[in-house]
């Protein structure tokens, strides 16, 4: 049962309280974390270049260099190796375009082959290693 008259100045205290205050929050709290956010992040589309030797001796650290055209500072980029020893992923991030790794020698102790493949964003790369062992002659020495 009612027992109070509605009017419009209760009403509108009502909707004030009741709907306007939250409102308000949140409005703010949109406008705090908009500011928050920093600029766009620009991902690689296309194909990665992947610099990283033709062969190499067993037991041996490798380095990768990764490059992309247009991509921002701090954008992630992955690194999965496949070769006798399994694979393994090794994550980095780009750097004024280019992207370093260094393939421990732990994870090249077996001669064959290996192959590497660099995705972030939309872009890809593919490239491979033959691992040779030192006691054997390389693919250089042969020619």
């Amino acid at each position: 049962m009612l027992t109070g008259r509605i009017t419009s100045r209760s009403l509108l205290r009502f909707v004030l309280r009741r709907w306007l205050q939250p409102f308000t929050v949140v409005i703010v709290c949109m406008i705090v974390f908009s500011a928050c956010v920093s600029s766009p992040t620009v991902l690689p589309t296309g194909i990665l270049t992947i610099a990283v030797t033709d062969n190499a001796n067993t037991g041996q650290a490798i380095q990768v260099v990764v490059t992309a055209q247009a991509v921002s500072d701090g954008t992630p980029i992955g690194l999965v190796i496949a070769g006798r020893n399994g694979p393994h992923a090794y994550q980095s991030t780009f750097t004024a375009g280019s992207a370093n790794f260094t393939i421990p020698a732990e994870h090249t102790r077996q001669r064959g082959y290996m192959a590497l493949i660099a995705a972030s964003g939309e872009a890809y790369g593919e490239a491979s290693i033959i691992l040779f062992s030192q006691s054997t002659a390389s693919a250089s020495q042969l020619a």
